[in-house]
């Protein structure tokens, strides 16, 4: 009687400890999985457009561009910009670019005499006049000139008229630094303006 009652103790015993353990490992995979989806997600990403892949903000070269070389390249150049008031440039111009010649794109491009100084001085710049948050505004803008061409316009969403809308909106989604170059490119979003962006730095002979 005795031995049958110590029989079934252990095997519960036993039952009761490969239970605990079932639970642990569970409990464990769970823990380890939440931690790496967080670490995954933390981590975010320096840069990126608004799809989420990565891009090349910064693209160096040994190449100083002048107007002449951007124009020699196939870019269709419509106005050239006063620079004053914009720190350390030394031309911009407004254009327009495509491999498709009935299907280019409008760009704003900023030299400067170094890439240091594209970065340093254009970065901020460009980060202003591109993006969501683009300062497109003339009470808002640090730097006004070429203003018009950096606002794009929402046509009358009741479908009425597409000359009828709100021009508040930034035409470049973002920018790229390639050499002594700014580039603000015209884009719906962030990764249609960095292809874009893309685009031309290639045509420029950059990879």
């Amino acid at each position: 009687m005795l031995r049958g009652i110590r029989k079934v103790l252990t095997i519960s015993g036993l039952l009761l400890t490969a239970t605990v353990l079932s639970a642990g490992l569970v409990t464990a995979g769970c823990g380890s999985e939440e931690s790496s989806n967080t670490g995954s997600s933390s981590q975010g990403g320096v840069a990126t457009p608004s799809q989420g892949s990565s891009f090349q903000r910064v693209v160096s070269t040994d190449k100083i561009f002048t107007v002449d070389d951007v124009v020699s390249a196939g870019f269709k150049k419509s106005k050239t910009y006063d620079v004053t008031g914009l720190e350390k440039a030394t031309g911009a111009i407004y254009g327009f670019y495509g491999e498709d010649a009935y299907n280019r794109q409008e760009y704003e491009l900023r030299l400067y005499a170094s890439q240091q100084d594209a970065v340093q001085y254009g970065g901020p710049m460009a980060e202003e006049g591109s993006g969501p948050n683009a300062k497109v505004i003339e009470d808002e803008a640090s730097w006004k000139e070429g203003l018009r061409e950096r606002r794009a316009c929402l046509g009358d969403t009741r479908g009425y008229s597409h000359h009828v809308g709100k021009c508040t909106n930034a035409k470049y989604g973002d920018y790229m630094i390639v050499g002594n170059l700014v580039m603000l490119c015209q884009g719906k979003d962030s990764a249609a303006a960095i292809a874009n962006c893309n685009a031309l730095r290639r045509q420029l002979g950059v990879q």
